[in-house]
């Protein structure tokens, strides 16, 4: 114990916080592992699936209200107006491709990139800045 007016120890997290910043660090340790043991989510089901996930997560949680809509930051709003960007010009390159089905393989990269990109920027709003 200390005096009461010693100066704190503030490394250590509180039991929210700790709780808080736990949890977002097990989802990626065991998405990351999912995907290994899927052969590095090379494969089209595999990125398919891993997008389909991330996208409903994004969906219901701002759905249900569990994200609250903060300010984003001008330099991570910047990169996803052009991750969306690229996604466009993406799925447009069907007009002069040869293959339809390369470019919607190809979008379907993007939009998980972008929905990771977007899931990522809203987790860093939710999880305090020192957990």
């Amino acid at each position: 114990m200390h005096a009461p007016n010693a100066p704190r120890d503030d490394r250590r997290l509180t039991g929210r916080a700790a709780a808080v910043g736990i949890l977002p660090t097990l989802t990626v340790a065991v998405l990351v592992f999912v995907l290994a043991y899927d052969g590095g989510g090379y494969s089209l089901a595999s990125r398919a699936s891993t997008g389909i996930a991330v996208w409903w997560m994004l969906f219901l949680g701002l759905g249900l209200g569990l994200v609250r809509f903060l300010p984003v930051p001008r330099p991570a709003l910047a990169a996803g107006v052009l991750l969306a960007a690229f996604a466009a010009w993406t799925v447009a390159s069907a007009a002069w491709a040869p293959s339809a089905e390369a470019v919607l393989e190809e979008f379907n990269r993007v939009l998980l990139y972008l929905g990771i990109f977007t899931l990522v920027v809203l987790a860093a709003r939710w999880v305090p800045a020192r957990a």
